[in-house]
């Protein structure tokens, strides 16, 4: 999800291009459906013996019980650890700066805002820094930071 305050505190289209790439991992990596799936076992729509027309709405009940950890709560460490380093490949992949992830996240450490659901800040850019570096992708990529400016309404 990418709001106007997020697009207001981005400098370039690699930040943009970061958080895209991040929320691309959380769906490459099945993270919805393993949360969707945890809902439903937790709503009790596995038991046999139910009505049809109970299973469609206990299956109903169990979406927006999915939807409501992730909205809320956010998703687990691991599924955010493993949704930065996939950032960071699809970022190289593309001809991004993938700092411009990194970036964009101390920005949100550092201002409180949008990262209330995310856990381990600090660590979650510790390895986000780390794996750029090892991956010796630290100033490689474009950031576009003219084309992004022209084109983000501010």
């Amino acid at each position: 999800m990418v709001t106007r305050g997020a697009l207001r505190r981005m400098s370039d289209e690699s930040e943009l291009a970061g958080v895209l790439a991040h929320e691309m991992g959380h769906i490459v990596l099945h993270h919805g459906f393993e949360v969707t799936k945890a809902a439903m076992l937790n709503s009790g729509l596995a038991k046999m013996g139910t009505s049809a027309d109970a299973r469609v709405a206990q299956f109903g009940g169990a979406i927006d019980a999915a939807a409501d950890v992730v909205l809320k709560t956010g998703w687990a460490q691991p599924q955010e650890f493993a949704a930065d380093a996939e950032a960071v490949r699809y970022m190289a992949n593309a001809n991004y700066d993938p700092a411009g992830f990194e970036r964009f996240l101390n920005k949100l450490e550092s201002t409180g805002g949008g990262m209330s659901t995310h856990p381990g800040k600090r660590e979650r850019i510790a390895r986000v820094a780390k794996l750029i570096d090892d991956l010796k992708l630290r100033g490689q990529g474009q950031t576009l930071k003219d084309r992004f400016e022209k084109n983000v309404p501010r």
